[in-house]
């Protein structure tokens, strides 16, 4: 029995880098998008952070070619990269996109953007604005129950939730570990 163990210990051991550099990563953890524009859903930068120099709301053709693959889209998933519905109660839709930046010193990020409107006919505005330095990668968005989801991942325990409390919206994050 010690030799059977002994051999299968170093049957693992020899053959592991060679799993470890198999490894395939998802396209949501390895896809990065490139901020190009000076309105997001038709706001100004200016009027959404005055510190960002590009953006840009991330859009099913920006995703790379595996996310069009079966079964790999974000809807997939059950998720959007935009989507609307009343978040905080009053009755009127609001508009949730997401999307990478870029600011004026260089660096980079993602964004959650929450729009909303004064009345039916006028222009989106922002009403609250979520992003994270780091990596100007991918996110996406849901609705569980009443709760705005916001995740970077589609098979992980972690990501956001947005709650409408106190008169604005919060960002309350999770993770499994």
């Amino acid at each position: 029995m010690k030799a059977f163990c002994m051999a299968v210990a170093i049957t693992l051991l020899t053959t592991m880098p060679v799993r470890a550099q198999g490894i395939s990563y998802a396209w949501w953890v390895k896809a990065t998008f490139e901020p190009r524009e000076e309105m997001v859903e038709g706001v100004p930068l200016r009027d959404i952070d005055r510190k960002w120099l590009r953006a840009s709301a991330l859009r099913a053709a920006d995703l790379p070619a595996e996310a069009a693959e079966k079964g790999e889209t974000p809807e997939a998933y059950g998720f959007a990269l935009a989507l609307e519905a009343d978040l905080d109660g009053d009755g009127s839709l609001e508009r949730a996109v997401v999307g990478v930046f870029q600011t004026r010193s260089g660096e980079v990020g993602r964004f959650l953007l929450i729009l909303g409107k004064s009345g039916p006919t006028a222009p989106w505005t922002k009403r609250a604005l979520f992003s994270e330095t780091g990596a100007a990668g991918f996110s996406a968005l849901a609705m569980k129950n009443t709760t705005l989801l916001w995740v970077t991942c589609f098979e992980c325990d972690t990501g956001c939730g947005v709650v409408y409390r106190w008169w604005r919206f919060r960002l309350q994050c999770y993770s499994c570990c």
